[in-house]
């Protein structure tokens, strides 16, 4: 509070300053001869509207790249289907988690609009990062990254598989040693046959020496698009490691189907709280920090433009005041009001030409130091910067157009009677 105070004290008394010190070098002698006129010469002036135009214009820019950054991160391709999947902790089922997700999946089978359901310990953006022993032939040790899940898991995620096969009843040993990893995995330890390969042919000192590659899934963002895609594998566990239930419902009759849900819910757990998000919009949350900036940067490009277009509205006015008796002199011999506008506008658009200098460079820097906080983002596009200037253009020539034109439509008479 008591900075925004001192901030308003401070721009007030700027913003009296200037003109008090312009009045306060004329004499009253000099007033009443009219030897002051105000004649829009000032180079302060037109530094000022530089300014001002060169951060509006780099607000824009800034702005239109937040924006298009934010709209490609909640709608990347991101390996898996998101969609229609609602997510119910089971914080308040501790010691009972087997028993419930018995009966849960059970009644769950009858219901046509639910696809599918699984388990795991932890949701998407919660990947569990291990420390490791470092692979064959390297020092140090590594994190890897590792999810506990049910059966159905792939499946319920719409997780691609390029090699192997899911987890499957039909075959118990997966229960005890199998394990399904990303092609981050195969990548990072260059794998060259990924099925039937044993963490003991990858890892020193026995990690999870007896498990066995039985898949390999397409790489997928369980993270957010600050982060790259780590090696990571996922393995089947039993109920009462599980902390999350994942259930694919159909996209009609949501309100429905989470009725039938909760009902189920209650039916087997009268006295645990239903709660539910869903999975999109859970994962949507990594990127609030984005959309916050974007509505920030919105504001402020809001305002930078209203505040550049006061001040091209007051020089304009000074100019136009200025040139009072040439505009009329002009309309006697004959120039239309569009030549006259233009002619205005001339004193103009190489300002704002001036501002694109200083707005394009500091937001080309700022833009590619931004992007060092993603591991995937949008390319730097010069249309960007193209529309930003043209938008500008436009407001800045909207803006002395209105002033121009009212003087280019005046009475020639009472113009070349100014004073």
């Amino acid at each position: 509070i008591a900075a925004l105070f001192g901030l308003i004290v401070f721009v007030s008394t700027v913003a009296g300053v200037y003109p008090s010190l312009i009045l306060s070098r004329i004499t009253s002698v000099n007033l009443f001869r009219g030897a002051f006129h105000i004649t829009g010469k000032s180079k302060m002036s037109r530094m000022l509207i530089v300014l001002q135009f060169a951060i509006s214009i780099f607000l824009l820019i800034l702005t239109t790249f937040i924006y298009k950054q934010h709209i490609f991160m909640i709608r990347k391709n991101l390996g898996y289907d998101a969609s229609h999947v609602v997510l119910m902790p089971l914080d308040n089922l501790a010691s009972s988690k087997e028993q419930f997700l018995a009966a849960f999946k059970e009644r769950m089978i009858p219901h046509s609009s639910i696809h599918s359901v699984t388990a795991a310990e932890f949701t998407l953006n919660e990947f569990w990062a291990s420390t490791v022993p470092h692979p064959l032939g390297e020092e140090g040790r590594m994190l890897l990254d590792y999810n506990n899940v049910g059966y159905n898991f792939i499946k319920t995620l719409g997780i691609s598989m390029l090699e192997g096969k899911d987890f499957s009843t039909d075959f118990p040993g997966d229960k005890v040693n199998a394990v399904i990893v990303n092609e981050a995995f195969v990548h990072r330890f260059n794998i060259q046959s990924p099925l039937g390969t044993t963490f003991s042919e990858i890892f020193e000192k026995g990690y999870k020496s007896e498990s066995i590659i039985i898949g390999v899934m397409r790489d997928m963002h369980y993270q957010s698009l600050h982060q790259p895609i780590r090696p990571a594998f996922v393995s089947l566990a039993s109920e009462s490691a599980f902390n999350y239930v994942f259930i694919k419902i159909g996209g009609e009759n949501i309100r429905e189907t989470l009725a039938i849900i909760e009902k189920e819910f209650k039916g087997i757990a009268p006295d645990i709280p239903f709660n539910f998000s869903f999975l999109d919009e859970q994962l949507a949350e990594q990127y609030d920090l984005e959309q916050r900036w974007s509505a920030m940067v919105s504001y402020a490009s809001t305002l930078a433009i209203l505040i550049a277009c006061s001040g091209l509205f007051g020089l304009t006015l000074l100019v136009v005041t200025r040139r009072t008796k040439e505009i009329g002199i002009r309309k006697v011999l004959g120039a239309s009001i569009p030549r006259i506008a233009r002619l205005m506008n001339g004193d103009f658009i190489w300002l704002i030409a001036i501002s694109n200098l200083f707005a394009w460079p500091a937001a080309y820097f700022v833009i590619k130091a931004v992007m060092k906080n993603y591991s995937y983002s949008i390319n730097v596009n010069p249309l960007i910067f193209i529309l930003s200037s043209l938008a500008a253009l436009i407001i800045s020539t909207v803006t002395v157009n209105l002033l121009a034109v009212k003087a280019a439509r005046a009475n020639p008479v009472d113009s070349l009677r100014y004073e």
